[in-house]
């Protein structure tokens, strides 16, 4: 609520004409500002909220009385909407990813003055308890927790562990007379009020009893499942009142829990919320699940697994008695294994495809799983191709390969685009992420719906980076940018390009000890393929372009270099505005030192490439026809519709070459006068 306060006052602000106003209280919320921007989640609050926080902080960045604060303020925007980016993700469908612990979970609402005149905000949170011995009472200990404990919370505390006792006694013979009990709420957001989570509580009670006593079965929670409602001496799930229930349901249907359990009696307000919502929102597959009771609650499978716990797990006092044997036996698991492994292996290491199916394979070429996708014909046979869609990374380190893919996914009947999914070593969606950036140019405002190529992975500041080029779907915009390889967690570092980055790659292009990006695209405002470079870093910069297609309010890159290709007059013949790349074909030839890509171009269906050869100083070319090129243009010359001389001649090439235009003390020059 407080940030809620400052941005809508900093939004105000904003829109003053006094400059020495705006200066004056800019400055002085600014750190408390930041701070609770680094605290904030966009889960359990409605995105128009944070969509609000957003707008009001892309003004921010623009301003230049805070300019020294210019970097943190980009950095909380990657971070805020990377979060908002999972969250719209569960809104329109997908599942949400699963790979936080699996704890009893509740809906947590923020307490304000007016409650009802503000939308609900709040959060899910999650509960960690220890249970050992005690002495003379049950002693309960909360973190966080104030000078004095919510009366109405202690209550809950003293009656859920009495009725999880009686739960407990059904299946240990022994249980000590009193205990220490350690309450900790895990996302310790301050002091915590009220009864409604004492369903959470006891869930959590028994488990860690029975955990704490070596118990036969073991209890836990369905992932997540959010619980809400106090319990009575009775057993029954208190009411939490019409208008707090519809809070919650709020709360949890902008968070990636998949169900909500709430009291029997507020199931009617609960249904109606969250008719309200998906009215707005009909693809978010959040489940109501109405109880009348606890022993509600614990019959039912789709939110409590009770099962019997593994031997293995009750094993521990044999193998220390028995170590010797147990050492036998590991070494002769470990050998029967090696002599099997062929028929094991399950880590992803080669990914192949016929353009319709994504075939994961281990390193003996076994097919471990598929995904329905729509790539491109030739992926199959061009590795390069495949390769800007789907890769293979140990993102975490763990010994698992994970898959990431950016191509077309089938969804049942559904094809997803625009999205990089991260598949684990099983096939399982780790975390979908995609690109939503928005940006400007004198000419038009663009769009936010971008496709996603995978450029390579580096170390930079400490993190294992993933580098993308995403290329706007309806208009002239790209960026080449990183994510937390791992998590798919935006990083700072933007490059903004004003036409299609094709092809890219990480290198030190001259040897400074730095790496660099070589890349390979077109330029809308000059209407030609450019080819340009620059030392990674962690600025949000444009490469520069005409007046009319430059990307606005961010600085102009300092690029290593930058080169204009130009136009054929075969290209010219065909009227194309600008000429294509092959993508998947830039190529590093490292022992010719020479980077090379094709250029194509296209009438009626004849594909034809000019292969271009730049060397390592990244100013002398070699272009090679190919063969299609030349009896093409060749034909025209022939008829006299192009002019001489010939295509596959040195004439020819070196015409085209003297085109060529480089960047050079800020202005463009020709190839002589770089010397």
């Amino acid at each position: 609520m407080k940030l809620k306060k400052i941005n809508d006052f900093y939004d105000l602000i904003l829109d003053e004409q006094d400059s020495n106003l705006i200066k004056s209280y800019l400055l002085e919320f600014i750190s408390e500002y930041i701070q609770y921007k680094k605290e904030y989640l966009p889960f359990g609050t409605n995105i128009s909220f944070t969509n609000s926080i957003l707008a009001t902080n892309e003004k921010l960045i623009r301003s230049d009385t805070l300019r020294e604060y210019n970097t943190q303020l980009i950095e909380l925007n990657f971070q805020i909407k990377d979060k908002l980016t999972e969250l719209e993700n569960i809104l329109s469908g997908f599942t949400a990813s699963s790979n936080r612990e699996i704890k009893v979970l509740f809906p947590l609402l923020e307490e304000c003055e007016k409650f009802d005149e503000y939308p609900a905000i709040g959060a899910i949170d999650s509960l960690t308890i220890k249970v050992g011995k005690g002495r003379g009472e049950d002693h309960f200990i909360v973190v966080p927790s104030g000078d004095e404990l919510d009366t109405k919370l202690h209550y809950q505390i003293k009656l859920t562990w009495n009725k999880a006792k009686e739960y407990c006694a059904k299946y240990l013979k022994n249980m000590n007379a009193f205990h220490e009990v350690i309450i900790n709420f895990d996302e310790r957001l301050g002091n915590y009020k009220g009864d409604s989570v004492g369903t959470t509580i006891l869930i959590g009670f028994i488990q860690e009893i029975l955990k704490f006593y070596n118990a036969q079965i073991i209890l836990r929670p369905i992932c997540d499942v959010a619980f809400s409602g106090g319990v009575n001496s009775n057993g029954t799930i208190n009411r939490i009142t019409k208008e707090i229930t519809e809070k919650k349901v709020e709360v949890v249907f902008f968070s990636n829990c998949s169900t909500l359990v709430v009291p029997k009696v507020d199931e009617q307000a609960a249904i109606k919320k969250l008719e309200e919502l998906n009215q707005e929102f009909p693809e978010r597959n959040l489940k109501l699940i109405a109880v009348k009771d606890i022993d509600e609650i614990l019959a039912r499978r789709d939110l409590i697994e009770i099962s019997k716990q593994k031997f293995t797990a009750r094993a521990g006092k044999f193998v220390k008695k028995n170590w010797v044997r147990a050492v036998v036996t590991v070494l002769l698991a470990i050998l029967f294994a090696f002599l099997f492994v062929m028929d094991f292996d399950n880590n992803p290491a080669i990914l192949t495809t016929d353009g319709g199916i994504l075939f994961v394979k281990n390193k003996n070429g076994k097919i471990l799983w598929t995904k329905k996708v729509g790539l491109l014909k030739n992926a199959n046979t061009i590795k390069r191709i495949l390769d800007v869609n789907s890769r293979i990374f140990d993102t975490d380190n763990d010994g698992k390969n994970e898959v990431l893919f950016s191509g077309g996914l089938f969804l049942g009947d559904k094809i997803i685009t625009q999205k990089l999914f991260c598949f684990d070593y099983k096939g399982n969606t780790r975390w979908i992420k995609s690109f939503t950036d928005k940006v400007e140019s004198e000419r038009e405002k663009l769009d936010v719906n971008y496709s996603i190529a995978i450029i390579d992975t580096l170390t930079f500041t400490e993190r294992k980076s993933l580098f993308l080029i995403s290329a706007n779907s309806n208009s002239f915009s790209s960026a080449i940018y990183r994510v937390d390889l791992e998590t798919g967690a935006r990083l700072p570092g933007t490059m903004w390009c004003s036409g299609f980055v094709v092809d890219a790659m990480i290198k030190d292009i001259d040897n400074d000890g730095n790496k660099d990006i070589l890349a390979v695209g077109v330029d809308n405002g000059f209407e030609e393929i450019v080819i340009f470079s620059y030392e990674i870093d962690t600025l949000t910069r444009v490469r520069f372009s005409t007046k009319e297609y430059l990307i606005r309010n961010f600085p102009t890159a300092e690029l290593k270099n930058y080169i204009r290709l130009p136009k054929t007059d075969y290209d010219n013949y065909l009227q194309m505005r600008i000429p294509g790349i092959e993508r998947g074909t830039l190529n590093d030839k490292i022992l010719e030192k020479k980077y090379m890509f094709a250029t194509t171009t296209n009438e009626d269906e004849r594909m034809c490439h000019l292969w271009i050869n730049l060397d390592y100083n990244l100013k002398d070319f070699d272009v090679i026809v190919d063969n299609e090129y030349r009896v093409i243009r060749d034909s025209l010359v022939a008829k006299g519709k192009l002019n001489p001389p010939y295509t596959d001649t040195r004439e020819w090439i070196e015409l085209y070459k003297s085109k060529i235009l480089y960047w050079h003390n800020g202005k463009w020059v020709k190839r002589e006068e770089l010397e």
